[in-house]
């Protein structure tokens, strides 16, 4: 399962919802770095740490849920639970309402500027929440590859869910 983790993930990073972020960030370590290899490499790492520090706290989340409800998280599990679902259906035809002109929601982009914010950061800073940012921009694309691998981590224990 490792190996097809492994392999979904480096299919993962050509997707479209991945690859431009990728490219981006790493010209912009580049240019920040005015081609000092050194510092280029420094900066792509820092960048790895904040991708990994996102999936260990999406695996802390999951193994926390797994010892608070005895449950062993899965997949897709939410749509199992009925309130789950009226509220997904009362957000998507609000969401719809919305789209048709029926009345408009001004989001104040409190969040999104924050997030801007750190990741136009320069230096170690910024590059370490680029990592968080390619995460957070990447987690949709992973049902496609990563399902089989993330459904049987799932169900193991957190040594395994972790890995």
């Amino acid at each position: 399962m490792l190996i097809y983790a492994f392999i979904g993930g480096l299919i993962l990073n050509i997707m479209p919802c991945v690859l431009p972020v990728i490219a981006l960030k790493i010209l912009g370590f580049v240019s920040e770095a005015k081609s000092d290899p050194g510092r280029v490499r420094t900066l792509g790492l820092i960048y790895a740490l904040g991708v990994l520090a996102s999936f260990l706290t999406l695996a802390a989340i999951a193994i926390a849920f797994n010892s608070v409800t005895g449950h062993r998280a899965g997949w897709g599990m939410q749509f199992g639970n009925p309130i789950f679902l009226v509220c997904l259906c009362t957000l998507v035809t609000l969401v719809a309402l919305n789209l048709f002109g029926v009345f408009e929601v001004v989001l104040g982009g409190r969040a999104f500027n924050a997030a801007g914010e750190l990741a136009s950061r320069h230096g170690a800073g910024g590059a370490f929440f680029n990592g968080v940012l390619a995460t957070t921009l990447a987690t949709p694309c992973t049902a496609p590859f990563l399902a089989p691998a993330l459904g049987f981590a799932f169900s193991q224990p957190a040594a395994i869910i972790i890995l």
